[in-house]
């Protein structure tokens, strides 16, 4: 596969200081609200991505790795998972708004720090939700620093401040995804060589296409005049289609429909 690189390491020490400068500003109300996340309130989001910054710094700072999967098997990877996370995130619903935010500043600076060190051109492990094969390590700080835009939106979204919509930083987001497109479309029929297009207006998209070589997507940079399957979305909406947000838009499907509507339904994708 061909990575389209994203580089996002720079952007680390932005999205923590908006995210805690944010978060010391709610009150008991905002930080127990509801949102998209199932039972999780905002002060759980934010739990949430303490065990991130944690579980990043104890891994892969000082090697010290969890165990990643159900012992006795009961669980699938994605269950085990949830009850990790939620286990997590009831046992952090001791700790005050200012303690898990103090922790959550200090972790992040933790983890910055050993990004500032690494060799972003080198392989690092697979990134799962993308494709299971070996990543250039900047694809996997690309989706770290994701998943932090989008859990922080979510907080903006519910408490009402203005979204994190700037093209610096929502359009390193929105490219991440589209790396994650390929490994998404694994499994889609069709015949050789078919292209999908996929379109982003606005300053934060771009132009995009995969093709069909053989049984695997391959996706590439810039548009393509004989896509066979077209996908067309806002910038302001591709995020919301991208994490199935459940007030994302449809985006504009052309071409044929049966690709099309299989491009839909894989469009979506985990963080």
């Amino acid at each position: 596969m061909a990575w389209l690189r994203v580089d996002s390491a720079h952007l680390l020490p932005w999205i923590r200081r908006s995210l805690t400068g944010l978060l010391r500003t709610l009150g008991p109300t905002q930080w127990g609200a509801p949102t998209v996340c199932g039972d999780w309130t905002v002060g759980d989001i934010a739990a949430h991505l303490l065990a991130v910054e944690l579980g990043n710094v104890s891994q892969r700072r000082d090697s010290a790795h969890a165990r990643q999967s159900d012992p006795d098997g009961d669980l699938s990877p994605g269950e085990w998972l949830a009850t990790f996370d939620d286990q997590w995130v009831v046992a952090a619903r001791r700790l005050s708004p200012r303690v898990l935010v103090d922790m959550l500043d200090l972790a992040g600076i933790w983890f910055e720090d050993h990004v500032s060190g690494m060799r972003l051109d080198g392989m690092g492990p697979p990134v799962g939700w993308a494709m299971p094969q070996p990543a250039p390590l900047w694809m996997d700080i690309a989706h770290e620093y994701t998943q932090r835009w989008v859990y922080q939106q979510r907080i903006r979204d519910v408490v009402g401040e203005p979204g994190l919509l700037e093209p610096t930083y929502l359009a390193p987001a929105i490219a991440t995804f589209v790396n994650s497109l390929p490994g998404a479309f694994d499994g889609i029929a069709a015949p050789r060589d078919s292209v999908v297009g996929i379109d982003v207006s606005g300053e934060a998209g771009g132009s995009w296409h995969l093709v069909l070589d053989g049984e695997d997507w391959d996706l590439r940079a810039g548009a393509h005049r004989m896509a066979n399957a077209h996908v067309t979305m806002t910038d302001e909406n591709a995020w919301r289609v991208f994490t199935g947000h459940p007030s994302a838009v449809a985006p504009d499907l052309k071409g044929d429909d049966d690709l099309a509507a299989a491009v839909a339904r894989r469009l979506p994708v985990t963080i």
